[in-house]
């Protein structure tokens, strides 16, 4: 039967999606990201560096403070790292909490294997908050309606129930702001979050939905970002060209139904940030479909035996 109830629940750790036909056979397909990512490797190599030096800068200062604290023999209490360390379950609520334990800094910059990951880590919380604001979209799509009142508290929910490791005011401050401007422009959204096949090339992928500001469809996608970025009009023409969309059905063993997918007017990004929202549309989606068509050869090709030994030549070196 149906077990997912977002097109990303049907995509592995491998990132592979994979589909349950009515007779059972599962079908595979390469994720979208999965296969723009190596591409765009660049731009996340430099996050890296740059996240770890953040870290260090701000633990060093933190030490300065605790250390002039200890020299004037303040009363003032030192300051620690909240550091995560896993969920436990409240048992008087029942409801997952995260779990930190305060760390000096002086500790923390020390252990260079866990300093040299906060790049990573970094990426990993902006996925989560982008994942955390895009539950908003389906909910939109059935007619709900959240004050920003509402907001507040529903976002630290969806944060527990998905066990997602973005910061919870920061990722309050955007979902306010995607909130507010679906109150303002309030878009007609349908078939938000629902997975997106290439049969023939045996990709995947999950978009946002198509939204109608009055004058047609469009495939839209939003994202936590401050600019436009390389892959993203790539990924856009990867949705916007698909063959088949996935639609939830009850059944004993198949995923869903799969049909022919629609064909929108366009397709935009829509960059959400605290500050406010801000649509960009693609210029040249068949530019960047032909674009995505050469990456996905480049990671096809890749993924395989690249080189053999010629014994024969009998040459070492």
């Amino acid at each position: 039967m149906s077990s997912w109830s977002v097109g990303t629940d049907l995509r592995s750790g491998e990132g592979l999606y994979r589909w349950t036909l009515p007779s059972g056979r599962v079908k595979e397909f390469d994720s979208v990201t999965s296969v723009l990512k190596p591409h765009f490797a660049a731009g996340f190599a430099e996050v890296s560096p740059y996240m770890v030096a953040l870290k260090a800068a701000e633990l060093t200062a933190m030490f300065i403070r605790n250390l002039a604290r200890i020299e004037a023999k303040s009363k003032e209490p030192l300051e620690y790292h909240r550091q995560y360390t896993g969920w436990a379950l409240d048992m008087e609520t029942g409801a997952w909490e995260r779990v930190y334990k305060d760390v000096l800094p002086e500790v923390l910059l020390k252990d260079k294997e866990w300093l040299k990951h906060e790049g990573r880590r970094f990426l990993t919380r902006a996925a989560h908050r982008g994942s955390c604001c895009h539950l908003l979209l389906p909910s939109w799509e059935v007619g709900e309606r959240f004050s920003q009142e509402d907001i507040k508290y529903w976002i630290p929910d969806q944060i527990q129930e998905h066990e997602y490791l973005c910061d919870e005011d920061e990722t309050i401050g955007h979902a306010l702001a995607l909130n507010h401007f679906l109150h303002t422009h309030n878009p007609k959204i349908k078939f938000a979050e629902h997975p997106v096949f290439h049969d023939k090339l045996k990709v995947a992928g999950t978009m946002d939905g198509f939204w109608n500001f009055g004058y047609g469809w469009l495939l839209g996608d939003a994202k936590t970002s401050s600019a436009v970025r390389g892959g993203m009009a790539e990924q856009l023409a990867a949705y916007y060209y698909a063959e088949k969309i996935g639609h939830r059905r009850e059944g004993r063993i198949a995923s869903g139904v799969r049909v022919k997918m629609p064909r929108a007017l366009g397709a935009f990004v829509l960059l959400v940030q605290p500050e406010g929202c801000t649509v960009r549309m693609a210029r040249d989606l068949p530019k960047a479909w032909s674009s995505f068509k050469g990456i996905l050869t480049a990671f096809r090709y890749n993924k395989g035996s690249l080189f053999e030994t010629n014994k024969a030549l009998g040459v070492k070196l």
